[in-house]
């Protein structure tokens, strides 16, 4: 329903940008997931899920800030919005949808996102043999 009332009552929505947003909103999921179940792999002890949790946390808390950055320097320094590729928030391009465009996803967030997520999971899977696995 908000979708139609943020369209002035009009219904012409267009089925395969949802689907877009949707499969863009899984891939950063995908990613993050794998980012910190590598860094849980590393991790030596049992408390890893702090670390999970705080980093999304000052993840976000930090892209807000730089948010608000850029919105502020891009008169100055145009180069400046080059540094929301640095986010995984970032995945998709989604300025055309409001010019009646279509949702496009950026490569370098997956890029930048996925190297250290695939790397943190190949250094948990050989550290994680050593692991002792008592819960108790």
């Amino acid at each position: 329903m908000l979708i139609i009332a943020f369209n002035q009552f009009k219904f012409n929505f267009n089925i395969g940008d949802y689907f877009t947003l949707q499969a863009g909103l899984l891939l950063m999921n995908f990613i993050f997931g794998l980012l910190m179940y590598g860094a849980a792999g590393v991790k030596k002890g049992k408390n890893y899920l702090a670390i999970c949790i705080l980093s999304g946390i000052v993840l976000y808390f930090v892209y807000a800030i730089v948010s608000v950055l850029i919105t502020f320097l891009y008169e100055k320094i145009n180069w400046i919005t080059h540094l929301n590729y640095l986010f995984i928030f970032n995945v998709m391009n989604m300025s055309g949808l409001a010019v009646g465009g279509k949702i496009t996803f950026n490569w370098q967030p997956i890029v930048i996102w996925l190297v250290p997520a695939i790397a943190l999971n190949i250094w948990g899977y050989f550290r994680y043999q050593k692991k002792d696995l008592n819960c108790a």
